[in-house]
């Protein structure tokens, strides 16, 4: 029935026959209705671990596509096969018992009197087949000693199995099934989204004006398949903007549609996921709903109220479950919950009654953790210790808010700190100082004020000019270190929003001189005020005397300076180097604040400033892109405007000056110090290549790399900006 192969051709290092004649009826896969996208590498590595592996298993939680990868394996292996290729939907086997019969008679094995599941294995191990057991979870411990039995003897047949969990059997080689790429216009989930939507509204498009917001809800969806094709079904009534809003309540956004679509539902497939807990891994991933990007081991113990030992194992069990991923950290292994995951966990929690109680226990570790009392660490080392929790301490905040504790509310945006705060996620977070401002100014006068220096500081950040008014008021306060601090902003206010770049100097020199060395903040405000006149100086051209006082900025450092401050004048002292031609000394500038442990300060900007100085587009395009990508989880406007202008200045180097002034219309304000430092090049730059456009040579029909990568930053940029609001 079965020809023989002729030649071998390669994939990678596994050798695969040349095609086969598989006689008819060799096969029960079903007909996949729709094409596979974005897997074509999952499929080439699954079947090339399965040449040299008897059990493959393909794990990952519900709506990851592991069906659809599982089949169009099946159809790529089944001209190989002179077995046969079998498929056994698992999903439809309630009992145990049933494993066995489900398996043979999707083989088109009759089995008779006497053990059936060697009668099983038999007929199958000495078979070339494949044999694609799916959705394996519920029948784990059968199917595994299936498994052990297939395996303890020598044959030529192998399995496919698919589960949200390993097998964990001798022989087994796992393969992670990862979400698709999201991020841009032309990734693989954008892409599923464009394709099914345009199944269901033929004059749907995908184009510039929408790939952004698509692209942000496939990101919203963690990049899951099934996820995406409830989505775009919904095309038909929602416009992308209204989906991407309705993602809030994806569960009942996504139940509707047609009668298929509704059987296969978000919120079935993780009951099914759900209800394969026990008791406990239940309780514990309906309290990991409260998270907010992320949580450590101590934090699981804390608000599930475990002894460490007990919170590992629980969240051990519920990674091997596929519900809870592994997010490493150079120095401690964190963890996280797909949205999609975290959502139906909170939807759980609520249902459960326990909100309430998990939401205190999740302010009380958080509030402990930021208080200065029994720690023997600095502020700066406070805030690089949570900086990955900036969404938490969010959330804790929103909880005390929200229940009327305005006292402690206060006292988390503070950090214990006497006038800094934690590294939060501000933007989020404004609207809650202004609240508590309000909630403690009869409490506790001096929280209040504190809490107004904060709402100083991010008002500053964001470059709102209602600051002059709010400077007068802080500085009749009788809180001397929020009088200096009020100054110091004031100069720094001055400098990028004010107009008055020589004021700006005047008025930060006076308050260098009367800080007082003694204050505990000394350090802090000297190196603000250099800073402030650093950047007043590039916006008047005077980039020599800029660098002057970013450099005695730097030296104004103490092993008390605030993590804000360190990395704002460091990053401003590498942006003044590399401008001003000297682009190693700022890589090297760079290279020693990144060695500080600062996440935030990767530097990108630098690098793509470096990069186009030595004339490397493609380079600096890829660090403009990795900084888009990182401004779009980040605490400020500032962060993303500071990319805008990393895109302006590949564009005056590739000699798109139209572009470029587009973009930098754009700009703005808000921008971080070394932001500024680049806006006052940027500008000058236009105005000296503005004479000179038409000795531009044209870029070429074919999109360059470097144009390629603008585009996809633009795009991250812009699902942002919709977002958050801020278009």
């Amino acid at each position: 029935d079965v020809a023989e192969p002729v030649r071998l051709f390669q994939l990678g290092d596994a050798e695969f026959p040349a095609l086969r004649v598989v006689a008819p009826g060799l096969s029960n896969l079903p007909i996949r209705p729709t094409r596979l996208i974005g897997r074509s590498e999952e499929v080439s590595e699954v079947r090339r671990l399965l040449t040299t592996n008897r059990l493959v298993t393909i794990t990952a939680v519900g709506v990851s596509g592991k069906t659809r990868l599982a089949l169009a394996v099946g159809e790529a292996e089944l001209p190989h096969r002179a077995g046969g290729v079998w498929f056994v939907d698992l999903s439809a086997v309630s009992a145990e018992a049933d494993l066995v019969g489900a398996v043979a008679a999707a083989a088109g094995l009759v089995l008779t009197a006497g053990d059936p599941s060697k009668q099983l294995i038999d007929f199958l191990v000495d078979k070339p087949a494949l044999v694609i057991l799916d959705n394996c979870e519920h029948l784990i411990d059968a199917v595994a000693e299936l498994a052990e039995r297939f395996l303890a003897l020598a044959g030529s047949a192998t399995i496919l199995a698919t589960s949200r969990e390993a097998l964990d059997v001798d022989g087994e080689q796992g393969f992670g099934l990862a979400p698709l790429p999201s991020a841009t216009a032309d990734s693989p989930a954008v892409q599923l989204f464009a394709e099914r939507a345009t199944a269901v509204d033929p004059h749907f498009v995908l184009n510039e004006a929408n790939a952004a917001t698509i692209a942000a809800i496939c990101g919203r969806l963690d990049g899951m398949p099934l996820a995406i094709e409830l989505a775009a079904a919904r095309v038909v009534a929602l416009s992308p903007v209204e989906l991407l809003v309705g993602l809030d309540d994806r569960f009942r956004l996504l139940s509707g549609g047609r009668r298929r679509q509704r059987q296969r539902t978000l919120e079935a497939t993780l009951d099914w996921s759900y209800d394969l807990l026990d008791g406990e891994e239940q309780r514990v991933l309906r309290a990991l709903g409260v998270f907010v990007g992320g949580f450590d081991l101590e934090a699981v113990a804390a608000i599930a109220a475990l002894s460490r030992a007990s919170a590992l194992d629980l969240v051990e069990a519920l990674v091997m479950k596929s519900l809870v991923e592994r997010a490493d950290r150079d120095d401690r292994v964190r963890f996280r919950l797909l949205e999609t995951v975290k959502a139906y966990s909170e939807d759980r929690l609520l249902d459960a009654g326990e909100a309430a109680l998990i939401r205190d226990r999740h302010f009380e570790h958080f509030h402990a953790l930021t208080s200065a009392d029994g720690h023997t660490y600095s502020e700066l080392q406070l805030s690089l210790g949570l900086r990955p929790d900036r969404q938490n301490l969010t959330a804790a905040v929103e909880w005390a808010a929200a229940t009327g504790h305005w006292t402690r509310a206060g006292e988390l945006l503070l950090g214990g700190s006497g006038v800094f705060p934690l590294d939060f996620a501000w933007l989020d977070a404004m609207p809650l100082v202004d609240r508590a401002i309000e909630g403690c100014a009869a409490l506790d006068v001096d929280l209040a004020e504190r809490l107004k220096v904060l709402r100083l500081a991010l008002l500053t950040a964001m470059g709102d000019r209602r600051l002059f008014a709010e400077v007068i008021e802080l500085g009749t306060s009788p809180l001397g270190i929020t009088r200096a601090t009020a100054k110091a902003y004031f100069a720094f206010l001055l400098a990028i929003v004010g107009g008055d770049p020589a004021a700006a100097v005047e008025e930060a020199q006076a308050e260098i001189e009367g800080v007082d060395a003694r204050e505990p903040l000394a350090g802090d405000m000297r190196a603000f005020l250099y800073l402030s006149q650093a950047v007043a100086a590039a916006a008047a051209d005077e980039l020599e005397a800029g660098l002057g006082h970013c450099s005695r900025a730097v030296a104004a450092h103490d092993d008390r300076t605030d993590i804000v401050v360190l990395g704002a004048t460091r990053a401003s002292l590498a942006m003044f180097q590399t401008l001003m031609g000297d682009p190693q000394a700022g890589l090297e500038t760079i290279t020693a604040l990144e060695a500080t442990g600062i996440p935030d300060a990767q530097g990108h900007d630098i690098r793509a400033i470096a990069a186009v100085v030595a004339g490397d587009l493609n380079l600096a395009a890829e660090h403009v892109r990795a900084h888009a990508d990182h401004a779009a989880s980040g605490r400020w406007p500032g962060e993303w405007t500071n990319s805008l202008g990393l895109l302006v200045a590949l564009d005056i180097a590739q000699g798109e000056t139209t572009h470029a002034r587009s973009l930098f219309a754009d700009l703005k304000t808000a921008r971080t110090p070394a932001g500024n430092i680049l806006a006052s090049h940027l500008a000058r730059e236009l105005d000296m290549v503005a004479d000179h456009r038409r000795q531009k040579q044209a870029q070429p029909e074919s999109e360059s790399a470097a144009a390629a990568y603008q585009s996809r930053g633009m795009a991250i940029l812009n699902a942002e900006r919709v977002r958050r609001g801020w278009v």
